[in-house]
């Protein structure tokens, strides 16, 4: 028996949807989903496959906000973009940077008498 979907009530990923369907005994184009498990992983394997290249090749060109839609797709799918990896949100201090660090207290901000 055929069962109809609330698109709005779905799963977010793709795996999680699969399994969503194979509990309640959905069947798609006459056949159980049981059925069709190696054909739809590897289907699914294929989608983040090329999700991620895509994602990494749109990153270059986006803009910040465009960059924060792409994350969103890619932690849907459990990928991060490659510059994301990259990135540190903590800086590194260079004492090269401060052209008078000889008189300069990192550790406790205060210049020297």
């Amino acid at each position: 028996m055929e069962m109809s979907v609330d698109i709005d009530n779905l799963p977010l990923s793709a795996q999680s949807l699969y399994e969503y369907m194979r509990r309640r005994n959905f069947y798609i184009n006459g056949k159980n989903v049981l059925f069709l498990e190696l054909e739809f992983l590897e289907r699914l394997k294929n989608t983040q496959k090329s999700l991620k290249v895509t994602c990494n090749n749109l990153w270059e060109s986006a803009t910040s906000e465009q960059r924060r839609s792409l994350d969103k797709i890619a932690n849907r799918y459990n990928y991060i973009c490659r510059q994301r990896q990259k990135r540190r949100y903590r800086r590194n201090i260079n004492v090269n940077d401060y052209p008078n660090h000889d008189s300069f207290d990192l550790i406790n901000g205060s210049s020297f008498p």
